[in-house]
């Protein structure tokens, strides 16, 4: 299963998800920029930001792919614990800490 796949396409629909032990995503949004130099406009954009938070709990994320995969609720919550550990164990690890599957969100 493909949790940050699941995460992107929940934060597309709802701009906030929460991952149980282990924090919050949500959508940022910029305005449109222009480019003095040029007068070339950068268009709004969204970029995903993150609250860790090892004590946050929420059934809403299992829920829906759950609903997604027609899968028991039980399974996906075993999936995310095992996802969200090693997520922890990587975040210890390094000091800059990415999705390495996320680029860029508009």
């Amino acid at each position: 299963m493909n949790i940050s796949a699941y995460i992107l396409e929940y934060l597309k629909q709802f701009g906030t998800v929460t991952v149980p032990g282990f924090g919050v995503f949500h959508l940022e949004n910029s305005k449109a920029i222009i480019n003095a130099e040029n007068g070339s406009i950068l268009p709004p954009s969204s970029q995903i930001a993150f609250i860790s938070d090892y004590e946050v709990q929420s059934d809403e994320l299992a829920s829906f792919v759950s609903a997604q995969k027609q899968t028991s609720m039980e399974s996906v919550k075993n999936e995310l614990l095992i996802q969200t550990d090693f997520w922890k164990k990587d975040f210890r690890r390094i000091s800059f800490w990415k999705f390495r599957i996320w680029g860029p969100f508009t």
